[in-house]
C-alpha cells in the first residue's frame, strides 16, 4: 500500500506543478548610487558659462574636485576647504556645497557627457530649475571637462 501512495502523492505533486501559472519575477530598478557621479565628477573643469540672480558674468573659473573636496581656481588664487555632497536619486540631482566655514549652499546639478551644470543658492531653499532670476539668489555654473593631454 505505501508504494501506491507514494505514486498517487506523486500523481498529484506532478498536477499542481504543471498547473500552476508561473508569474514572472518583477525587475528591481536599477539602482544609481552616488558613487557613480561622484567618480564622473572628478578630474578638472573649466567653466564656460556663469549666470547670477539673472546677470551673465564674463569672469569664469577652473573647477578641480577630488574625492568630495571641491577646488575653484580664479586668477591664480586657489580656494580650499570646500566640500560637497551629491544625491543622485533625486530629480533634479541635488548638490549640496559645505565651505569651512560652516555654510551650506543647496543646490541642483546634471551631467552630460563632458558638461557638468550646476545652480545653487546662497540662501536657504533649493533651487527648483536650472535658471537664475532677477529677484533670486542663484547662481548657475556650466563647466567642461577638461582633457587630459595624451
Amino acid at each position: 500500500m505505501k508504494p501506491l501512495a507514494c505514486l498517487l502523492l506523486a500523481a498529484v505533486s506532478t498536477f499542481f506543478i504543471c498547473h500552476i501559472e508561473a508569474k514572472p519575477v518583477p525587475k528591481l530598478p536599477e539602482k544609481k548610487d552616488a558613487r557613480s557621479d561622484l567618480e564622473m565628477l572628478q578630474g578638472d573643469w573649466t567653466m564656460i558659462a556663469r549666470e547670477q540672480s539673472g546677470k551673465k558674468f564674463d569672469e569664469f573659473f577652473k573647477l578641480t574636485i577630488k574625492g568630495n573636496e571641491w577646488q575653484l581656481t580664479a586668477q591664480g588664487k586657489v580656494s580650499g576647504g570646500t566640500t560637497f555632497k551629491i544625491d543622485p536619486s533625486k530629480s533634479p540631482k541635488e548638490i549640496d556645497l559645505i565651505y569651512a566655514v560652516g555654510l551650506v549652499s543647496k543646490g541642483i546639478y546634471k551631467i552630460e557627457g563632458d558638461t557638468f551644470t550646476f545652480c545653487r543658492t546662497g540662501g536657504a531653499a533649493r533651487p527648483t530649475e536650472f535658471k537664475t532670476t532677477v529677484k533670486g539668489e542663484e547662481i548657475m555654473a556650466v563647466y567642461k571637462r577638461v582633457k587630459k593631454a595624451d
